[in-house]
């Protein structure tokens, strides 16, 4: 696994993510970004299986591609999660749990309009209150250095510079968290 994050400061959006792809005996560092624009307008922080993430990217590239109207929070939290579920449905990377399709092992954010929604493992879009997100293995330690960045007025001040400093801290204690980072402004 791996840790991306973000956080929302006066509408614009922040998301960075390690670079660590392994298991439990490998550590290697992947080339590919784990935070991507997806549109000019549209982030994505993506952790988990390659396969899955490689599917997803390329089904919610195709979405935004071929939407003409303007993306609506309503739009996103409703009919995205139907265009996704329909393109992803004959990929293979859907688990079938008694007529409900999930995700397996991975784990999404989507960025769009000074807003961070979390993509949950049955394809539903849903925002938190805080102005901060984290997946992935390093997630409780993200949301612990996210949530005292904001506390103290770090994240406001120097967003770039609070994302760096809780992707070290995620660093020192998580196996899963490596250098170097990428980082996505919106």
């Amino acid at each position: 696994m791996t840790v991306v994050i973000g956080a929302v400061v006066n509408k614009t959006i922040y998301l960075a993510g390690d670079s660590f792809c392994g298991d439990e005996d490998t550590a290697e560092l992947c080339r590919d970004p784990k935070v991507l624009n997806v549109r000019h307008d549209i982030g994505l922080g993506l952790c988990g299986d390659v396969r899955t993430e490689r599917l997803v990217t390329k089904a919610i590239k195709s979405i935004f591609s071929r939407r003409k109207k303007s993306v609506t929070d309503v739009w996103l939290k409703s009919e995205f999660s139907i265009q996704l579920h329909n393109k992803l449905k004959n990929s293979g990377v859907l688990r079938d749990d008694k007529g409900i399709h999930h995700l397996e092992d991975s784990q999404y954010i989507l960025a769009h309009d000074g807003h961070i929604y979390y993509l949950d493992e049955n394809l539903a879009l849903w925002e938190s209150q805080m102005p901060y997100v984290a997946i992935g293995a390093g997630r409780n330690h993200a949301l612990s250095g996210l949530g005292f960045a904001h506390i103290c007025g770090a994240l406001e001040e120097n967003p770039k510079k609070a994302l760096k400093t809780v992707l070290d801290l995620c660093a020192l204690h998580s196996p899963w968290v490596y250098p170097p980072y990428t980082y996505l402004e919106i």
